[in-house]
């Protein structure tokens, strides 16, 4: 007895060239989506770039607030008026703007030694915090 296929749409050579065509045409918008990065837009050194203790501190506030948000949308809490608030406070506490902060990341992203550094701050002054309220 002879089994015959099956004639319909879905059949696996069509799936199988349908997905072929689908990676073949994202593999070629994923490399026209890279791009090099050009040494003008590294951020170079200014007055506007906080200190490595002032980007730590900040840093700090920002990974505590993440938590919290983190843990009020766990508990099912709406997070969006508490996001922009808790935002809104950490620029008025610094004095800074949302650009400053995102210039001063891509600042530091680009320069790693430095970005180390302030995690280093950032992961010692948390761990500091955590013991002092298992302490109580």
């Amino acid at each position: 007895m002879k089994i015959q296929k099956a004639n319909v749409w879905y059949s696996t050579d069509k799936i199988n060239t349908f997905m072929k065509k689908i990676i073949f045409v994202l593999l070629i918008l994923s490399l026209f989506s890279c791009k090099k990065t050009q040494k003008n837009e590294i951020p170079e050194k200014s007055n506007d770039i906080l200190s490595i203790e002032q980007m730590g501190s900040i840093l700090v506030d920002v990974h505590l607030i993440e938590a919290t948000l983190f843990t009020k949308q766990n508990n099912g809490q709406d997070v969006k008026y508490y996001t922009k608030y808790y935002y809104s406070y950490l620029t008025k506490k610094y004095n800074i703007t949302y650009d400053q902060f995102k210039y001063n990341i891509n600042y530091y992203s680009s320069h790693i030694k430095e970005f180390e550094k302030i995690y280093e701050l950032v992961v010692n002054t948390i761990s500091q915090k955590n013991g002092e309220i298992y302490k109580k």
